[in-house]
């Protein structure tokens, strides 16, 4: 999790290569509203519309399709690495009740934490369309309104792990397996 900007991709990648994750469960929420957004379905032209307009998707149609990628993806005793999610409150504790029915701890959550000086510095300098000020912007203000209540519940639950963000991206990997280990040890 983190403020756009912050690297959460790379820091994923890295991630995925350590020889322990291999075969995870790796569930895009992103891309799987994409994907529903691409259908010619009444909820496919509606996610259309909500991505169109900048809106965000309802917590009950985002949950049920990261559900649906554990449901059919947990084959075993693998990980489980949820990119863009959760992101809206409640999300955490759904997300902790699907781990208990499959038999698995809680959810732990990772912040690679920028500040938003930061994130508006990095999005305006990767030159992308949708990275306008304004958009920005709006992003940094959900992320500080609505992300931050689901981050306030990993941190009151003693599973949020911060990192800091504005540092190589290197040392953030080290810094996130370290934390990693003390976490689970």
């Amino acid at each position: 999790m983190g403020r756009s900007g912050c690297g959460k991709d790379t820091q994923l990648e890295f991630l995925l290569k350590r020889p322990d994750f291999d075969g995870a469960l790796k569930i895009n929420s992103g891309d799987n509203v994409r994907v529903l957004a691409q259908k010619d379905t009444l909820i496919g032209k509606k996610v259309k519309q909500l991505i169109d307009a900048g809106a965000l998707i309802p917590l009950w149609l985002v949950s049920s399709l990261w559900v649906a990628n554990i449901g059919a993806g947990l084959k075993g005793g693998e990980k489980i690495v949820m990119d863009g999610a959760p992101r809206l409150p409640g999300e955490g504790e759904l997300l902790d009740e699907v781990l208990a029915f499959v038999g698995r701890a809680p959810s732990v959550a990772i912040l690679i934490d920028i500040s938003s000086e930061e994130s508006m510095k990095r999005l305006l300098s990767r030159g992308r369309s949708d990275d306008t000020e304004g958009r920005i912007k709006n992003r940094l203000s959900w992320f500080n309104t609505v992300v931050k209540i689901v981050l306030d519940y990993y941190k009151k639950e003693g599973r949020l792990l911060e990192i800091n963000g504005e540092q190589s991206k290197e040392a953030v990997f080290s810094e996130i397996e370290k934390k990693l280990e003390e976490h689970f040890t």
